[in-house]
């Protein structure tokens, strides 16, 4: 990512004005692809992830905002807002060992019940569960094979327009000068 992006990339819910361009397509599927999906959590935080690579120097980030479960049930172990960043050889060796290990234990899961059943009274097509572990097998390989093909004249653009006027007080969003490409 550009280093005039960043700014952009560490927002986990920027306030944009929603019209509808090409260039602003293209802004939010750049921006959307960096979030996390926790969706399936009760209380989800919202956590964003992109890479910088600047002189020689190969990051990774990410930003977390948690808010506070209005029922008070549910408490997030950590800051409720933040940012963290790691070399990003660190950072994929973390995620292959999570990934090696998930896998293995659904694996391990998955050739019991083909050996015990599933529990009485629950339904299970252990043909289709197979099938679908075979094919996650494979995602953390593919997604790291993938290059998205990023536009970034467009996401600039996109981001001037989206941000244009949805920061009061401060004007259309501008890259800092330190950061624009030489």
């Amino acid at each position: 990512m550009p280093p005039d992006l960043v700014d952009v990339a560490a927002d986990t819910s920027p306030d944009w004005d929603w019209l509808d361009t090409p260039e602003a397509e293209a802004t939010l599927t750049w921006h959307g692809a960096g979030h996390l999906y926790t969706d399936y959590l009760r209380v989800a935080p919202n956590v964003r992830c992109w890479r910088t690579v600047t002189a020689g120097d190969d990051t990774m980030h990410a930003t977390w905002e948690h808010s506070a479960d209005p029922e008070d049930v549910i408490e997030f172990d950590g800051p409720q807002k933040g940012r963290v960043t790691m070399p990003t050889a660190e950072f994929l060796s973390a995620v292959r060992v999570f990934d090696r290990a998930l896998l293995t234990a659904m694996e391990q899961r998955i050739s019991e019940l083909e050996q015990t059943g599933a529990a009485p009274g629950v339904e299970l097509d252990l043909e289709q569960v197979r099938r679908e572990h075979r094919e996650r097998a494979g995602r953390l390989q593919r997604a790291l094979d993938h290059d998205p093909g990023t536009d970034w004249d467009a996401v600039r653009v996109g981001v001037r327009t989206l941000l244009g006027t949805a920061r009061p007080g401060r004007g259309p969003w501008q890259p800092m000068p330190r950061d624009l490409p030489a």
